[in-house]
């Protein structure tokens, strides 16, 4: 079973109104292997119009990986695409191992194109503690797009470890 560290939700944002309206969901899976897995929206019950995407991204660019994806497979960005035709080893861009399929050089120029892209779509990133994520959100800067990053504010678990309940936050600092 996968443990989930992030995930985003991709859709159509109302500046006036906040939320999203999902089109898509990225979920970020870190224990051993990470994993971007995208999925596309069908909680309305409609048929699914593709099914799963899963790609194996790079542990120091996680967040451009992810971002990528979106360019690729959710945004269907041409030159994004095209330049990903010629630099991927591997044609189907599905399925792939972004650190084995996609030389360094490769990736940095695909960031660099999906840095000019106008994102017309919303994302809502909710990143766990611990995920990997957490030291490129930075990096958000450089991206055309609107984004809410949210974080817990407040967490109550019980572990073992600590033989009990544990608190991290408070509820009352929640606004």
């Amino acid at each position: 079973m996968a443990i989930l560290t992030a995930q985003m939700l991709v859709g159509h944002g109302r500046a006036d109104r906040g939320g999203i309206e999902p089109t898509h969901y990225l979920f970020l899976a870190e224990n051993g292997r990470r994993a971007w897995i995208l999925a596309p929206e069908n909680i309305s019950g409609g048929e699914a119009k593709f099914k799963k995407i899963i790609w194996l991204p790079t542990e120091e660019d996680l967040l451009e990986d992810g971002l990528l994806m979106i360019a690729i497979h959710v945004l269907n960005d041409q030159e994004v695409m095209a330049a990903a035709g010629r630099c991927f080893r591997n044609p189907d861009l599905t399925a792939l191992q972004l650190l084995k399929q996609v030389p360094p050089a490769a990736r940095q120029q695909l960031y660099s194109l999906c840095q000019g892209v106008k994102f017309h779509t919303k994302i809502v990133l909710t990143i766990f503690e611990g995920s990997g994520l957490i030291p490129q959100l930075p990096r958000l800067a450089k991206y055309s797009v609107d984004v809410d990053v949210c974080r817990p504010k407040y967490s109550q678990y019980f572990t073992h470890a600590a033989a009990g309940l544990v608190i991290r936050g408070s509820l009352e600092e929640i606004d």
